[in-house]
């Protein structure tokens, strides 16, 4: 079937996927089979074109709002770099390295090389410090 010539009923389906609701419920509230709703979803490609396309829109919704969280959050995180007390800066400053992904990276880098050393050296000695400051255990 031609995603132009969706019917109402199936217009109605993909309102009530995409907002999560199961097939059980999809024929519920349209008053036909969970069979009727399977097939649209597994073999009907006008459908699962549409369904697609709405979902990639969603998602691109969420990715915009996503990213103004990020903005706002990194800001947060920066003034917590250079405004919070000491003990706020250094876990500030831990996690953000945690979670920039340079474990992960420097894990693929060769042992022994120089990025590998330097990143060892930099994680034990903020660790020694969180330990002599007494933060963690």
């Amino acid at each position: 079937m031609d995603e132009k010539t969706l019917t109402q009923k199936q217009e109605k389906a993909l309102e009530l996927v995409v907002r999560g609701c199961s097939d059980v419920e999809v024929a519920r509230r349209l008053g036909v089979s969970r069979q009727v709703i399977n097939t649209w979803r597994n073999h009907d490609t006008g459908f699962q074109y549409e369904l697609e396309v709405r979902r990639q829109a969603v998602r691109e919704k969420h990715q915009d709002k996503m990213n103004e969280l990020v903005e706002k959050s990194l800001e947060v995180v920066g003034q917590a770099l250079s405004e919070g007390d000491e003990k706020t800066r250094l876990q500030t400053a831990m996690f953000v390295l945690r979670i920039s992904g340079l474990q992960a990276s420097m894990g693929r880098a060769k042992r022994g090389s120089r990025a590998e050393i330097e990143k060892e050296l930099v994680e034990n000695t903020l660790f020694q410090v969180v330990q002599e400051m007494g933060w963690v255990e």
